[in-house]
C-alpha cells in the first residue's frame, strides 16, 4: 500500500511548486555569485593591465630623473630599478592573492548554496513521503475497522 499514490493533483502540484520555488531561489543566488565571479575576473584583468601600464610609465621616467641628477650610471640607479621591479612584483602578487581569496570565498558560498538546495529538496521529499505513509496508515486502519 505504501507504493500507492494517495495525493490529490493539488497536493502533488503544491509539493512540486515548493521544490521549483526553492530551486529557482537558490538558482538566482548562484547566478548572482557567478556574476560576482565574472565581475571580479574582469576587474582583476583590468587591474593587472593598469599596474603594467603604470610600471612601464615609471620605467620610462626613471632614467630621465636620474640623468638630471647625474647618477644614471651609479649603483643608486640600479638599486632604484630593482626596487621598482620588486614593488611591481609585490603589487602583482598582492592582487593575485586577493583575487584568489575572493574566488575561494565565492566558490565556498556556491558550495553552501548547493548543499542547501540538496537539503531543501530532501526535506520536501521527506515531508511528502511522511504524509504519504501517514495516509496509507490511516487507510489501512480504516480498512481494518470495516
Amino acid at each position: 500500500m505504501s507504493n500507492t499514490n494517495y495525493f490529490s493533483p493539488q497536493e502533488i502540484a503544491a509539493y512540486d511548486m515548493r521544490k521549483r520555488q526553492a530551486d529557482e531561489s537558490i538558482g538566482r543566488a548562484i547566478a548572482g555569485l557567478t556574476n560576482q565571479r565574472n565581475y571580479l575576473t574582469q576587474e582583476y584583468g583590468v587591474g593587472r593591465s593598469r599596474a603594467g601600464e603604470q610600471y612601464a610609465r615609471n620605467f620610462r621616467q626613471l632614467p630621465a630623473s636620474f640623468a638630471r641628477r647625474g647618477v644614471l650610471r651609479s649603483g643608486i640607479y640600479g638599486s632604484a630599478l630593482q626596487q621598482q621591479d620588486m614593488g611591481y612584483q609585490q603589487r602583482m602578487s598582492d592582487m593575485e592573492r586577493q583575487y584568489q581569496e575572493a574566488m575561494r570565498r565565492l566558490s565556498e558560498q556556491q558550495g553552501n548554496l548547493e548543499y542547501v538546495r540538496g537539503a531543501t529538496m530532501e526535506q520536501i521529499d521527506f515531508e511528502k513521503l511522511a504524509r504519504q505513509q501517514a495516509m496509507a496508515s490511516d487507510l489501512a486502519r480504516l480498512m481494518g475497522m470495516a
